[in-house]
């Protein structure tokens, strides 16, 4: 094991990068945003994760031969230039409905002339002259959506208009109600799904009436269209000063826009799994559990869990923190040819990460909460622990010498006094209240609505991250002290998306009692496992389809392309040539030759030599003397090994994926099912690739 680089574990806004992205934890957030069941905003702070889920989403959408992927990632110019063409509209009511329309216009143009190159659904696009019209329109500008929706809204623009009158007319004058539901028919009859992916709306942002409305507008046209066509799934990823920067100024968030967000949340156990898959990529070691990695590149005081918390109380809990301290700690343990970092090498890059998270923290909240460098400051050689009484106090003094500090800061710190103040300082973290349930300090870190009462003797702690930069009396924690941080607070609010996400699949596994057994209702079983397998190969198989050839004298019940994307499905993929994965779906116990000749059947070319068969038999062993015969008879006489599941297996699996630290337990138990079949049943001593491999 060679140390040998400043970024040894890489860097979260690196994620383009094909050998990181082969090392993303699939977190409870990003399995919901595949599944198609996450909300449709995702709010995360500096460091987070949002590229790097953008990326990876990128990559899972584009492996969909039946979706078709539009990426809106503008420069700060594109997001400066559309500021300039609606700031006549002058406040942010009329901000937010003139760029509602502008922007739905642009993603149904965007997504229509993404279809337009798809030849099999050009000429149907070609025969609606007033859609044609639109998208020659489109496609004459060159540049970024930002550039053509200005563009578009140009033409129609009447600057001798009464502006709230041009507000009423844009939606006629852009056709948008045509446009959409030619837009939703076309998906319709064609089968397509489109996926846009919406990021970087922070470049050139100004957290105004104009800069805030004009990002509200974009979200509700998002909204609307993914309300209004099924096959349109739209991701907006958004800083949390911005979405909060809403909730400041628009009167509706929390009836349209709070209930759609997906706050990005870090823990312990997360958190312990991507360094440890950093540090087994970026020094080749074998795999191991996460913790044994973590033991093979600490020494002395930072080994175990005990030592990975030393580490955390250093960060914001947030990815791009960790991987900072810990890429400089291995550059320290390298210029001393250490091959183990120790506390010291921590120690030694703590006091620029905690300058970094420092400046951090007022840049993101400035705008909207422009005392902030101003209050924390005043802390500076202060102490890290206070009672509410005492911080109030020490705000109030501040308060009090405000009077040369910019308009903004004066009128912000009379504002919200003392009291607003303190709530404000929780609400992004600088500082965690003393929870006597607990007994822990808790800080929130994602940004959630300040409305936090405190008592007067309520102790209250500045977030060890920050002691270093601000000079305090302490500047690191013993390993006891350690203990009382908690910064896992955000949990109550990750966990209402965990709930919806748990609760959805509890509902998918109570369905499956109701369904009878028996041909009448193979449909309503076979919707059941289709919704299932859904859920449960969610970033393994894309495109999963309902009798994808329903015309065709073979008709497979069930098929999904294998993206190769985990471990297993990669095995399936080269020792069985599976590209697309068959689930013959049977609504009775008991199968024989004829189900079985009948999988043989559809086996052919891509369909590679693993096939599914679903039944609803209590047992999921193979029983001897019927199907054990039939599976053996499969696979030595035509080379297809063909898998029992049954409705109870794959009720059993939604189970547990409904744990959110079980991330990939369905590859490894499918992969140990695989395992079964070849070693138990098959009795495999060969490459099951090759034609009529045999037991000895």
């Amino acid at each position: 094991m060679r140390l040998h680089s400043n970024k040894i574990l890489g860097d979260i806004t690196a994620e383009n990068d094909s050998a990181l992205l082969s090392v993303f934890i699939e977190t409870p957030d990003y399995k919901s945003l595949i599944e198609g069941a996450g909300r449709l905003i995702v709010v995360g702070r500096r460091g987070t994760g949002k590229s790097a889920i953008f990326k990876k989403l990128e990559k899972q959408f584009s492996t969909d031969k039946l979706t078709d992927l539009i990426l809106i990632n503008p420069e700060d110019t594109d997001v400066i230039g559309f500021r300039s063409t609606v700031k006549r509209f002058v406040d942010f009511n009329k901000t937010r409905a003139a760029t509602r329309i502008i922007w739905k216009y642009a993603l149904i143009l965007e997504s229509i002339t993404k279809l337009y190159k798809n030849y099999k659904i050009k000429s149907l696009i070609d025969a609606d002259a007033q859609v044609l019209t639109h998208v020659r329109e489109w496609q004459k500008c060159d540049g970024s959506t930002f550039t053509k929706a200005r563009s578009a809204y140009k033409r129609i623009q009447n600057i001798n208009q009464d502006i709230e009158e041009e507000i009423g007319d844009i939606q006629s004058k852009l056709s948008i109600s045509y446009l959409q539901n030619f837009l939703s028919t076309l998906l319709s009859n064609t089968r397509r799904n489109i996926r846009i992916l919406i990021d970087r709306l922070d470049e050139g942002f100004e957290a105004d009436e104009i800069g805030t409305g004009m990002i509200a507008g974009i979200a509700y046209a998002t909204l609307d269209l993914d309300k209004r066509i099924n096959q349109l799934n739209p991701v907006l990823f958004l800083r949390d000063n911005i979405f909060r920067a809403l909730e400041k100024i628009d009167p509706d968030y929390s009836r349209n826009l709070e209930g759609e967000a997906l706050r990005l949340h870090w823990d312990e156990y997360q958190l312990l799994n991507l360094v440890a898959a950093r540090l087994k990529n970026s020094f080749n070691l074998q795999p191991e559990n996460s913790i044994r990695i973590w033991d093979r590149c600490t020494a002395n005081e930072l080994k175990g869990r005990d030592g990975f918390r030393k580490c955390l109380q250093f960060t914001l809990y947030r990815p791009r923190d960790l991987l900072l301290l810990l890429n400089q700690a291995f550059s320290n343990a390298s210029r001393e040819s250490r091959e183990t970092i120790v506390p010291s090498d921590l120690e030694s890059s703590a006091k620029s990460i905690s300058i970094s998270r420092f400046q951090d923290l007022l840049k993101e909240y400035n705008r909207i909460f422009p005392s902030i460098e101003f209050i924390t400051k005043s802390l500076t050689e202060g102490n890290s622990e206070y009672t509410y009484d005492e911080l109030s106090a020490i705000i109030e003094n501040a308060i009090a010498s405000s009077a040369n500090e910019n308009i903004a800061t004066q009128q912000d710190v009379q504002i919200l006094g003392p009291a607003g103040i303190i709530r404000s300082l929780y609400g992004v973290g600088f500082i965690g209240a003393y929870d006597k349930t607990s007994e822990s300090f808790v800080f929130c870190h994602d940004g959630s609505s300040p409305n936090k009462e405190f008592l007067s003797n309520q102790r209250l702690l500045i977030h060890p991250c920050y002691w270093m930069a601000l000079n305090l009396n302490r500047n690191i924690l013993n390993p006891n002290e350690a203990e009382l941080i908690n910064d896992e607070y955000v949990v109550q609010i990750t966990l209402e998306n965990d709930e919806v996400r748990n609760s959805r699949i509890g509902g998918l596994i109570a369905e499956l009692g109701g369904i009878t057994n028996g041909h009448p209702h193979q449909a309503s079983f076979e919707d059941w496992c289709l919704r299932a397998l859904k859920t449960i190969f969610a970033g393994h198989l894309s495109n999963i389809e309902l009798h994808p050839n329903g015309a065709g004298i073979q008709r497979r019940d069930i098929v999904g392309t294998n993206t190769s994307a985990s471990p297993t499905w990669k095995r399936i993929f080269q020792d069985y040539s599976v590209r697309h994965a068959i689930f013959e779906i049977k609504n009775y116990a008991e199968i024989g030759p004829n189900e079985y000749r009948q999988l043989l059947s559809y086996s052919t070319k891509q369909y590679g030599k693993l096939s599914f068969i679903i039944t609803r038999d209590d047992e999921e062993t193979l029983k001897k003397g019927g199907e054990l015969d039939w599976v053996r008879e499969m696979w030595f006489q035509h080379n297809l090994l063909i898998i029992k599941l049954t409705g109870k297996t794959l009720a059993k699996w939604l189970a547990k994926i409904r744990r959110p630290e079980k991330h990939d337990v369905i590859d490894k138990t499918l992969s140990t099912l695989l395992d079964t079949y070849e070693r138990r049943y098959m009795q495999m001593t060969v490459n099951p690739q090759r034609k009529g491999a045999r037991s000895n």
